[in-house]
């Protein structure tokens, strides 16, 4: 490449390969990679080629960090907890629970109202009694 002439040359995957085999190398083995030298197997001029060792490693770098420092799953609100206090309170589940048990058994009327079960309202226990005697 001639100075003073600027020509595009895109980066193919295989000299991105061969790049980051040379930076790998180069980090094992604790050398400096003269990376002039490698002009015309990477097909850029030095420059172009320091500037794109320079993305690689802090890409790697980036990659090393995501991968030691996982995100936290998000933590769903617990239903049922009384914050102020820190202790957990199930009235609120316990009264759901029994109110759609309720609507299951005695419709939708007698299950909201708070009516009582079959047989078990005074009407009922006053004509039991009577049909008793």
């Amino acid at each position: 490449m001639s100075k003073g002439k600027w020509r595009r040359v895109e980066w193919t995957r295989e000299r991105l390969e061969l790049m980051e085999k040379m930076i790998i190398e180069g980090e094992r083995t604790g050398k400096y990679v003269a990376w002039s030298r490698h002009t015309k197997s990477l097909g850029h001029d030095a420059h172009a080629i320091r500037a794109k060792v320079y993305d690689v490693r802090e890409a790697r770098k980036r990659a090393k960090q995501r991968a030691l420092t996982a995100p936290k799953p998000a933590t769903p609100m617990p239903i049922g907890i009384d914050h102020r206090i820190g202790t957990t309170n199930t009235n609120g589940l316990r009264f759901a629970a029994e109110m759609r048990l309720r609507i299951g058994t005695q419709g939708i009327t007698a299950g909201l109202l708070g009516d009582p079960p079959v047989g078990r309202s005074a009407l009922d226990k006053k004509r039991a009694m009577e049909a008793a005697r």
